[in-house]
């Protein structure tokens, strides 16, 4: 799995000079991009992190389990693939794929730098993903409703109900529908959420030294179903020390540099990129690339951002929280993407590059020294 996790990078790199070079992208190559991306994801080893209890799990229901239990969505996948005969491996394969697709579906709205969030993706959340298989099912479903945000009419309907089909799949997409607010034309909404730090720090104090947000979602937990009041209050019966300031400062981080890439660098309605190309004849022809500034989507990531500060203190419960804004940096890395393509001077994408980078490296940092055993990723997709 090692050989196509490479090749698979190599092909963005290639689609990238393809990009520099000539300004073509064949969609021939994106395929095969996701296709290795699926293959080194689904054959990850399935006896150890969380894909142990999925395959067990997977296995009770092909034996006629018919306890729903608290994630009615993904029992009924787990249903159909037994219904078509497909083993634990294949129906991790299917489902693999169809939550990539919709990320790339995703992905391919908002920028033509596809292969750029692509690398952002192998070289860290795909690890993560491999192994959390209903987290990562239900991201998709998040990410892929995210740009109805951006429609005028329906839009926030169509938004709370892919949230609503994520959480059939994952609970915790519970948390995503607070993103909706975004669209209430509102100038008190608007003022609140800049508010929002302020209100991220306040909980964060009265989870580390008080009860009331503790004492609110135990309260709200009686309402729920046995399965899904028992995991909450596993969640919230403890407390970290100072494993959370790690992911914390992280994602500030990414919250800052978003924060100033559209404050400070703030472009055009469109970026035109000039390529001349002159001919052993002398003739002359310039190549014209329009770019689109995706404005909108550009502010809908800083407040989604924003609000999703408010998830940091929860970490102080358990560090499993700390996947609510892991997720989002699926967005992040699509915003970074775009940015690059309609900064215009090369100084500006050398900055984003470099911040793009060392975000990246704090990610892997964390999850792949501290969060997880160190060579554990590794251990689980390639083998060794």
């Amino acid at each position: 799995m090692f050989y196509v996790y490479i090749i698979g990078l190599c092909m963005c790199l290639f689609v990238w000079m393809l990009d520099i070079l000539c300004h073509k992208r064949y969609h021939i190559l994106y395929a095969l991009i996701l296709l290795c991306t699926v293959v080194v994801m689904a054959n990850a080893d399935d006896s150890a992190y969380d894909l142990y209890n999925y395959h067990r799990a997977y296995n009770s229901v092909q034996d006629g389990q018919k306890d729903v239990g608290s994630d009615a969505g993904y029992f009924y996948l787990q249903k159909a693939g037994a219904a078509l005969g497909l083993s634990f491996n294949e129906f991790r394969f299917v489902i693999i794929f169809l939550s990539l697709g919709l990320i790339f579906l995703t992905v391919k709205k908002v920028t033509n730098k596809i292969y750029l969030f692509w690398m952002f993706y192998m070289l860290h959340l795909m690890f993560m993903d491999g192994g959390q298989l209903r987290n990562f099912i239900s991201t998709s479903i998040v990410v892929f409703s995210i740009p109805f945000l951006l429609e005028k009419k329906y839009g926030v309907f169509k938004y709370i109900v892919g949230v609503l089909v994520a959480m059939s799949v994952h609970f915790m997409a519970i948390f995503y529908l607070v993103f909706a607010v975004i669209r209430i034309p509102s100038g008190i909404v608007k003022k609140l959420i800049k508010l929002i730090p302020v209100f991220a720090a306040f909980i964060f104090l009265d989870i580390r030294y008080g009860d009331f947000t503790f004492g609110l979602l135990f309260y709200a937990s009686q309402f729920m179903n046995q399965g899904i009041s028992n995991k909450i209050e596993t969640y919230i019966s403890s407390r970290t020390r100072f494993g959370f300031l790690v992911p914390l400062v992280i994602f500030s981080c990414f919250y800052l540099a978003i924060f100033f890439f559209n404050r400070k660098m703030k472009q055009e309605e469109c970026h035109v990129r000039m390529r001349g190309v002159t001919f052993a004849s002398g003739f002359k022809i310039t190549i014209s690339d329009y770019v689109s500034n995706n404005y909108d989507f550009y502010k809908l990531v800083e407040k989604i951002n924003t609000i999703s500060l408010c998830f940091l203190p929860l970490c102080i419960f358990n560090l499993t929280f700390y996947r609510l804004f892991r997720n989002v940096c699926l967005l992040n890395w699509m915003f970074f993407a775009a940015k690059y393509e309609t900064i215009g001077p090369a100084k500006k994408r050398a900055y984003l590059s470099m911040v793009s980078i060392a975000l990246l490296l704090g990610w892997q940092i964390w999850d792949f020294t501290i969060y997880l055993p160190w060579g554990f990723e590794t251990q689980i997709f390639f083998g060794f």
